[in-house]
């Protein structure tokens, strides 16, 4: 099985951390990950590359990390629709750049996905709670 994750990112660099950290669970090793990054920022000046070797590979090093950067700034839904039009998952999560699950809601979902690994399953919503942090 395999996981899209369609994140656009719009000058929210700061939280991509806390969110590719709050995604690493110990059901990784069961599921392959995609991970589809669409900047919409592209005037801002972020190293995508030290990101990916210092952030991203301390945690999910032999997933894909796939980066689009939009020429100029586009919105959200038009990011969206670029990451789900170039996503190979099985499911596909779209997550914004601010957000981040809390570990035992991410092992309930992907617990979810494995026992119904079929052809059931085709929209999980989630609700949103706010945080201060």
């Amino acid at each position: 099985m395999k996981i899209s994750f369609v994140i656009p990112v719009y000058k929210s660099y700061q939280f991509l951390e806390r969110l590719i950290a709050s995604l690493a669970t110990d059901l990784n090793e069961n599921i392959l990950f995609e991970f589809i990054f669409i900047d919409d920022s592209p005037s801002e000046d972020f190293d995508w590359k030290t990101f990916k070797e210092v952030v991203f590979d301390n945690f999910f090093k032999s997933q894909d990390f796939i980066l689009f950067v939009n020429s100029k700034n586009m919105g959200v839904t038009y990011s969206r629709n670029k990451g789900f039009l170039r996503s190979s998952g099985d499911y596909i999560v779209f997550i914004d750049s601010d957000d981040f699950f809390y570990t035992e809601n991410l092992n309930i979902f992907f617990r979810s996905l494995i026992k119904y690994d079929t052809n059931e399953v085709s929209v999980i919503l989630f609700s949103t709670q706010a945080s201060s942090t």
